[in-house]
């Protein structure tokens, strides 16, 4: 790995979404037995209403991007690169999680998984697990990530106080 490409007390974004590397404050929801599983799994508070710290690191490539997540105490690694028509395409292992994305009338970022694959193979799990997000104009993010049972909630705000970002390049 290279040096960063930029430090700054705003952030250095990705190429693919209007996010920027750094730390984060999160305020979490879980709701149904479902939901505070879910929210254990991704190190959030499993209660109706939380908070949290995080932060991101992009190693940003030419054709794709790998993201480090930590939320509290835990740490994931995925790729992302662009789809076809207006897609993002999410890496975690042999999983590939395709969201569409759009921008709405306020210029902010939505993005709805449309499918998801293991390997190149199609599964049925986009008919019960359903993942929004929104990007504001300011960055921060709100995911919802429902299933049966329950729904996780969370919505991460920047916060540029001059830390440094987190983004490389390889």
């Amino acid at each position: 790995m290279s040096a960063p490409i930029a430090t700054s007390a705003d952030g250095v974004g990705s190429r693919l979404l209007p996010v920027f590397a750094g730390r984060f404050a999160l305020v979490t929801s879980a709701h149904g037995w479902a939901g505070r599983l879910l929210a254990r799994r991704l190190g959030l508070p499993t209660t109706r209403s939380g908070h949290a710290s995080g932060s991101l690191e992009i190693e940003a490539g030419e054709c794709e991007e790998q993201w480090i997540r930590t939320f509290g105490t835990r740490t994931w690694r995925s790729t992302l690169t662009s789809g076809t028509n207006a897609t993002l395409v999410e890496f975690a292992g042999p999983v590939r999680l395709h969201f569409a994305l759009r921008l709405d009338e306020r210029r902010q970022t939505r993005m709805t998984l449309s499918n998801v694959s293991i390997g190149a193979v199609p599964t049925p799990i986009a008919r019960w697990l359903r993942i929004d997000g929104l990007i504001g104009t300011d960055a921060t993010t709100t995911v919802t990530v429902q299933v049966p049972g329950g729904r996780c909630v969370y919505t991460a705000v920047p916060r540029f106080d001059g830390a440094p970002t987190g983004v490389v390049t390889r």
